[in-house]
């Protein structure tokens, strides 16, 4: 009898275990993906009314994009016990600013992403309803710091080609430049329209942008020539056309002796004129364009004192009897008679001229 007793509280035994085991296999869900031991598990009791947690409490500056979590999603035992039962899993997300309603959406997903372009204190909440009624809010609290007023002097300046540009950063503690120099002063001598930017950052570590733009106006030539240079008539001067400013506006100002006096100014005017003794000059011309570029030449002339032609006196010939006229010059002469020499033989009666 006792062997008997004892094989019956075996079967028992027995029989327990497998109920044990049963009871485990239809709580495991679907898939199996839910492991439900004790020290793994990953879901909250059916429970109703409302429990909060923050689960994040961040800083950021201004413009910064962030991703956010729901946390823990809440799924029912019944989801476990039945899972042909549909899981409920709709979360409404709340972003509040100073305790304002700033944004809300109702979206089926575990986290959002938002980005954040005004400063001030956000909560942003995760609210998941259970089967059971109740709510469970996840609160992330967001600091949002202003980005530094960054600006730039001088703002948008006019310079004249060659001419070197400071510019001066505001609004930070550290500068950046487009091309990696650093510092709130930057030195450039630009040839065209150039726009400089720089990137400001503050203690906090958030950073701002700002950007001037160089326009940079020609420079003019100062180039002329000059007519026949004796000293017998005025010397003429002319400008040479120029594409590279406005001519039609700009000042001329004239030194015809390069001694430092202003003797003939205009506005537009290409062309000037100055009389001289014989003699060597220097002859200076300043070009100022209506924007403030100023060009200057110097060039030599060369006055030279007018040829004296004597034929002499009126002479008497017996008719036949040639007479040679000689003008002194071999070159840049013309003759009353259309001839070019430096002599010519006159044999008839009449007046003879000579232009040298």
């Amino acid at each position: 009898m006792k062997s008997l007793k004892f094989i019956s509280i075996a079967l028992i035994a027995i029989f327990v275990t497998t109920n044990i085991a049963n009871a485990q296999m239809k709580l495991q869900p679907k898939g199996g993906s839910n492991n439900l031991t004790k020290g793994n598990l990953n879901l909250i009791d059916c429970f109703t009314g409302l429990r909060e947690e923050v689960v994040s409490t961040r800083t950021i500056c201004a413009g910064t994009e962030q991703i956010f979590d729901n946390g823990k999603r809440i799924i029912d035992y019944k989801k476990l016990i039945d899972p042909k039962m549909k899981e409920s899993n709709n979360h409404e997300w709340v972003i509040k600013k100073s305790k304002s309603l700033y944004k809300e959406e109702r979206i089926k997903k575990d986290r959002i992403t938002h980005k954040f372009d005004q400063a001030g204190e956000y909560d942003v909440m995760s609210e998941t309803k259970n089967r059971c009624g109740g709510i469970d809010r996840k609160i992330h609290k967001v600091t949002v710091l202003p980005n530094p007023n960054i600006s730039v002097t001088p703002l948008d300046p006019t310079v004249c080609i060659g001419t070197e540009v400071i510019l001066t950063a505001f609004g930070a503690v550290s500068y950046v430049w487009q091309d990696g120099t650093t510092g709130f002063e930057y030195k450039t001598t630009p040839t065209v329209q150039t726009t400089y930017t720089v990137t400001g950052t503050d203690g906090n570590g958030c950073s701002n942008d700002a950007s001037t733009t160089v326009t940079v106006n020609a420079t003019p030539d100062a180039n002329f020539f000059t007519s026949v240079q004796c000293s017998d008539n005025p010397v003429d001067f002319f400008v040479y056309q120029s594409t590279d400013y406005n001519q039609s506006t700009a000042t001329y100002e004239w030194d015809f002796e390069s001694d430092g006096t202003v003797d003939y100014t205009t506005v537009g005017d290409l062309t000037a004129s100055h009389q001289y003794a014989a003699g060597a000059y220097d002859v200076t011309l300043k070009i100022t364009t209506a924007n403030g570029c100023v060009g200057t030449r110097t060039a030599a002339i060369n006055v030279n004192s007018p040829p004296v032609v004597n034929l002499g006196y009126d002479n008497y010939r017996c008719e036949g009897y040639p007479l040679t006229l000689n003008s002194g010059y071999s070159t840049g002469v013309l003759w009353s008679t259309g001839e070019t020499t430096q002599t010519i033989d006159v044999t008839t009666t009449g007046t003879y001229s000579v232009v040298v």
